[in-house]
């Protein structure tokens, strides 16, 4: 588990710190942003709210250090690697997330492995993002008892940086607490964490966290499945 606090994520961002291993026991990620309270009077500031997380995969062939390392991505020959993406059958999309092992991507509620009904999508969190819908997604453990399941991508395909982006509005207006939001977000890699390899320390990282505005991020390592 990781908090990034705002002065972290303002400007050049922050890589991440921990290691997101997408299998296993806890192979989901829980992202949650937390909202501090804003006075009355900051919010006659029309800037005063305005949100955004961004998530950046790092490229870093430029970096002979990196790039000359005889590892497998994201470092080494191949510094670039899809985090991002939805998992595939061939040239299809994998449409069920309990059923279909490696279906990845981004969602804002977390699956049930019975009688799964969608009640939190990213619309009713108030986030938008640059992300694609997954058609067809569904979750259910009998595919022909499923129901629809809101799952994004953003494609990485194409060599080179991307970066998935998420807007949001801090409404808060209570100053003694704070609100949170909060998705889920299943890598198609292995995120490596910025450190250390065993070997003696070296600088890397295989995402960057970068924000706008006035929030933490805390990231947790999760089950994929809920409980009932």
């Amino acid at each position: 588990m990781a908090t990034y606090t705002s002065s972290q994520l303002h400007g050049a961002g922050v890589l991440n710190t921990d290691s997101f291993i997408n299998t296993g026991e806890t192979p989901l990620i829980r992202m949650k942003i937390t909202l501090p309270g804003i006075s009355t009077a900051d919010r006659n500031h029309a800037d005063v709210g305005q949100c955004a997380l961004f998530i950046e995969t790092i490229n870093l062939g430029t970096n002979p250090t990196v790039r000359d390392r005889e590892i497998q991505p994201p470092f080494g020959k191949n510094p670039t690697v899809d985090y991002m993406d939805a998992g595939y059958s061939g040239v299809d999309f994998k449409t069920n997330i309990i059923a279909q092992e490696g279906s990845y991507g981004f969602f804002p509620q977390q699956p049930r492995p019975e009688e799964f009904v969608q009640s939190i999508t990213f619309s009713s969190l108030g986030i938008q993002h640059n992300l694609n819908k997954i058609p067809g997604s569904i979750c259910g453990a009998n595919p022909e008892e499923s129901a629809p399941f809101e799952r994004c991508y953003l494609s990485q395909r194409d060599e080179g940086r991307k970066i998935a982006a998420f807007t949001f509005i801090n409404n808060n207006i209570a100053l003694d607490s704070s609100v949170s939001k909060i998705f889920y977000w299943f890598p198609s890699n292995i995120v490596t964490a910025y450190g250390n390899d065993g070997e003696g320390t070296f600088f890397y990282g295989s995402v960057r966290f970068r924000g706008v505005g006035n929030f933490t991020l805390n990231t947790s390592a999760v089950p994929l499945i809920g409980e009932g």
